[in-house]
């Protein structure tokens, strides 16, 4: 049995997914969420909500799953180890953020197309705003959470630059370019874009409490044709769950944590994506 121990937002919760869906399909052992860390709450960190209904169980009771069998207990620390040891454990209980698609290359095709089954046609009505001979791009501008100061410490902001640099190389490359501009501080956004373009429509999740708008906004990042990501998983997945897109272009910040001497980045894997 795979218990992932799920934490953080939406984007966080597919990383965990994808990993524990890997070992499951590789081991054959059943996979299971444990959403209770997801209950509890905590000053510096932002409260998030389970988001993964329907891509495996969710039991109230994860104890019962645990009762008199041996346990591997794997974290972001041993995690390569999966790939090179035999799965001899009753259960294997995963909790850490896994955050690199290396963890589930090998099932890469069938993860996509689970989730984006899961996702399904949700957020198209986001994509309305542009012509037909028009081309969709996602912008993805990160800041209510991260500006917390634990957050801010650890992640950073992507700055108005980096988005500058970005929309240049974009523009010099689609024609045509709608930008579809998704942002937690539609204000922040409005200082930023309207001079670096000129057809764009700031899609903000302040306007709608709806428990499926992250949910909405991915499947509408994931439809546009191209994406200018954050440093943030959940754009990330935007990108990624699109990527059989014929001459896609994805540009992500090449500097993803405030320290240099963490573990290299989710975008980091993906070589053929521009990082500026």
């Amino acid at each position: 049995m795979i218990i992932v121990k799920l934490k953080g937002g939406l984007g966080n919760q597919l990383f965990q997914y994808a990993c524990g869906k890997a070992i499951s399909l590789k081991s054959g052992h059943k996979l299971i969420f444990d959403k209770h860390y997801l209950l509890r709450q905590f000053k510096t960190i932002t409260k998030r909500e389970f988001k993964l209904m329907g891509l495996a169980m969710a039991p109230d009771k994860i104890s019962e799953f645990k009762k008199n069998k041996p346990i591997m207990h794997v974290s972001d620390k041993n995690i390569k180890n999966i790939s090179t040891s035999p799965l001899t454990a009753g259960t294997i209980c995963l909790n850490g953020y896994f955050q690199s698609p290396d963890y589930f290359n090998e099932w890469e095709i069938y993860i996509r197309d689970e989730i984006n089954q899961f996702i399904g046609k949700k957020g198209e009505n986001m994509l309305s705003a542009h012509k037909i001979d028009e081309v969709p791009i996602s912008i993805h501008m990160r800041r209510s959470d991260y500006l917390m100061p634990a957050q801010l410490r650890f992640h950073g902001l992507c700055a108005a630059s980096y988005y500058q640099e970005a929309v240049g190389l974009t523009v010099e490359k689609v024609e045509k370019p709608f930008f579809y501009i998704f942002s937690d501080s539609p204000d922040e956004a409005e200082k930023v874009f309207p001079s670096l373009m000129q057809r764009y429509k700031i899609v903000s999740n302040m306007e709608n409490n709806e428990p499926e708008t992250d949910i909405l906004e991915l499947g509408a990042m994931r439809d546009c044709k191209h994406q200018i990501i954050a440093n943030s998983s959940f754009s990330w997945w935007g990108a990624w769950l699109s990527e059989t897109f014929p001459g896609k272009i994805v540009i992500a910040p090449r500097k993803w944590y405030v320290t240099s001497t963490l573990s290299q980045s989710p975008a980091d894997a993906m070589k053929h994506w521009k990082k500026i």
